[in-house]
């Protein structure tokens, strides 16, 4: 039981480091994609200061999402924390990449650099979606296997 303890500890501390990585990636390309395809599209500087408050607003709520969510995995990897609160939150994490696999798919066009990016990006998303449902697997599994060792009466 130990053993198994340790390895869902070790695989939420790896997962947890991972979508902080994601956190990174998806900031940096969000940033890119709108300097590089949305800015000239709009007639007026109002408009896009619009959308551009808009996008800030909703890249901040899934960055604190992330980091949230990793954070709090890293931590119940550590043993610093009991709860699975970021469990709650791997779910909305996974809807989120579904959500961008989506946007990208019906936003496809033929052109050679756009499916390349396309690709690239939904094999990304689905990569987070794999990460996601393993931290989700190992905080279920961690918290049973800790309450087994309670009622065992073994030290946590």
């Amino acid at each position: 039981m130990e053993r198994q303890i340790r390895k869902h500890q070790n695989t939420l501390i790896v997962i947890g480091t991972g979508i902080l990585l994601f956190t990174l990636w998806s900031v940096i390309k969000t940033i890119a994609s709108f300097n590089m395809h949305i800015a000239g599209l709009y007639s007026s500087p109002a408009e896009g200061f619009v959308i551009m408050f808009i996008l800030v607003i909703l890249l901040g709520v899934d960055t604190l999402l992330r980091v949230f969510t990793a954070l709090k995995a890293r931590s119940a990897g550590y043993k610093k924390n009991g709860k699975i609160s970021y469990i709650f939150t791997a779910i909305i994490l996974i809807l989120i990449h579904i959500t961008a696999i989506v946007y990208y798919l019906m936003n496809f066009s033929a052109s050679v650099d756009s499916v390349i990016d396309t690709v690239v990006t939904c094999v990304i998303e689905g990569t987070g979606i794999v990460m996601t449902l393993d931290l989700i697997y190992s905080g279920i599994r961690l918290k049973k296997l800790l309450g087994s060792k309670r009622e065992a009466g073994e030290s946590v």
